[in-house]
């Protein structure tokens, strides 16, 4: 067989995951196969970045990932980290509304409340508010709830209040995105399924809890001990057969008779049987411009939020709070810059030295990034000036660390399913050509790392159609092994 080159465009968590099933792939069926990997910033990883200093540890982007997917597991099994897994222990969660802290109700489903008891006892909801969710299974299903906006779903059926305190807040902490500009069907599917199987959210949401009672739970959220960059470092170790080339980017995709040509920034020039993008959108727009006007054209409408990441150790007597939680959520109905706040050395041990708390906070978010126009320094006071009377705070913090996301978290707008399958099917018109990424199906850290071993599968089995590859059926990249999942665990 003659030797094939696979070129991947992208060093983020999705196309490290793509290189290392290639290799997988090419080893367990002797392929012959170069596979190069080009990461324009000078570190891989993406968005994934732990910060180590002074026995802090700190994430200045994800803190971890949802368990209930399985490939982020998997994949930190397979790279000998299991032993490394930690858990999330079951904490109190609040959210700030009117300038206080209110405990989020107790058997809290994916923005429902799932406890008619914690619902009554709730200090979030005036009896009115409480009443009108109650009323929610009165309310006819309606077709075409199937792919409006969360926010317009939850106002609907359960009424502003629910979405400005509870799927507002949760959806802004996943996506940083506005809940009236994200679809349901992308960014929410589970919420379909609690209509179907309800009927209605709040009978869904009830049933389902009914059916986890006298099951053993099992941990929402997993990460590492050491912090989420020793996956991104297991993984460049693991990838003995790809050649990595760092701080040089792609600067145009041509056709050629028999694949494609990749140009970089440093004037190389890749000749690729296979190109597999795991760009944003944005940046894969750019380079199909030419090639895929089609492509492109649709890619640009994913429009795309920044964000920043706030980090503050400060000494344990400074803080009067108690800290008896894993951290606040911010009602939409509050305008300042914050929008959620992690109380990291409460959340996860191990990652601060004794006698030091370490709190984490967001700002910005998908149409409110008026605030990061302002410079370091201003931004780090706003967030002080933020907590410093929620958590009763004295002094100064002892390290401030400040990271910068641009245009990084995608935007899943109504339509937006739709919308990548056209992209899909506009690109089986490029053999050997695939996109993955956050942009598309999932933004969590699990999603990316599926999409990127779905793509890779797919690189190899072009290339070789002869090899038996077990692709998975079109239901699991959707999501529904998921969903399914997810309603019965």
């Amino acid at each position: 067989m003659a030797m094939r080159h696979v070129v991947i465009v992208g060093g983020g968590i999705t196309g490290l995951s793509a290189a290392l099933e290639v290799q997988s792939l090419a080893r367990q069926h002797h392929l012959p196969v170069r596979c190069t990997l080009i990461e324009k910033e000078a570190r891989l990883g993406g968005k994934i970045l732990t910060i180590r200093q002074d026995g802090f540890l700190v994430e200045a982007g994800p803190d971890s990932f949802l368990a209930i997917k399985p490939w982020a597991t998997d994949l930190c099994h397979r790279l000998g980290l299991g032993d490394q897994l930690i858990a999330q222990e079951k904490q109190p969660v609040y959210i700030l509304h009117r300038g206080r802290l209110h405990p989020l109700p107790e058997e809290f489903l994916m923005g429902i409340v799932g406890d008619l008891r914690s619902l009554a006892q709730s200090s979030l909801f005036s009896l009115l508010e409480k009443a009108r969710m109650l009323f929610e299974p009165f309310i006819p299903l309606r077709l075409d709830e199937q792919d409006t906006s969360v926010g317009a779903l939850i106002r609907r059926r359960l009424g502003q209040a629910a979405l400005d305190r509870l799927a507002g807040p949760l959806i802004a902490g996943i996506y940083a995105g506005n809940p009236e500009e994200l679809s349901v069907l992308a960014a929410a599917p589970y919420l379909v399924e609690l209509m179907r199987s309800g009927p209605g959210l709040l009978l869904g949401a009830l049933r389902m809890q009914a059916r986890r009672k006298g099951t053993r739970s099992s941990p929402s959220f997993l990460t590492l001990a050491g912090g989420l960059q020793d996956l991104v470092d297991r993984l460049r170790a693991s990838l003995h057969d790809v050649d990595i080339q760092i701080g040089v980017a792609a600067r145009s995709l041509k056709r050629r008779s028999l694949g494609y040509t990749v140009e970089l920034t440093d004037g190389t020039a890749l000749d690729a049987d296979a190109v597999l993008l795991t760009i944003p959108a944005f940046a894969a727009a750019e380079l199909l411009s030419s090639l895929a006007p089609h492509v492109a054209e649709i890619l640009w409408t994913i429009p795309y939020a920044s964000t920043a990441t706030i980090s503050l150790a400060y000494r344990r007597e400074e803080i009067q709070h108690p800290l008896s939680g894993s951290g606040f959520l911010v009602s939409r109905e509050e305008r300042g810059a914050v929008t959620a706040c992690t109380w990291v050395s409460s959340k996860w041990p191990g990652r601060v030295p004794s006698g030091a708390v370490l709190l984490r906070a967001y700002v910005g978010e998908f149409g409110r990034e008026e605030a990061l126009n302002q410079d370091d320094e201003r931004i780090v006071a706003i967030v002080e000036e933020t907590l410093a009377p929620l958590l009763s705070i004295k002094g100064r913090p002892l390290f401030s660390w400040i990271t910068r996301w641009h245009r990084a978290m995608p935007q899943y707008t109504p339509g937006h399913l739709s919308r990548v399958a056209r992209v899909e099917e506009e690109l089986t018109h490029f053999p050997g050509l695939h996109i993955a990424g956050a942009a598309y199906r999932g933004v969590g850290i699990p999603d990316c790392i599926h999409q990127g071993q779905l793509a890779a599968q797919k690189v190899v089995q072009e290339l070789w159609p002869n090899v038996n590859i077990q692709l998975p059926r079109q239901a699991d990249k959707n999501g529904e092994i998921f969903r399914h999942k997810l309603l019965q665990n």
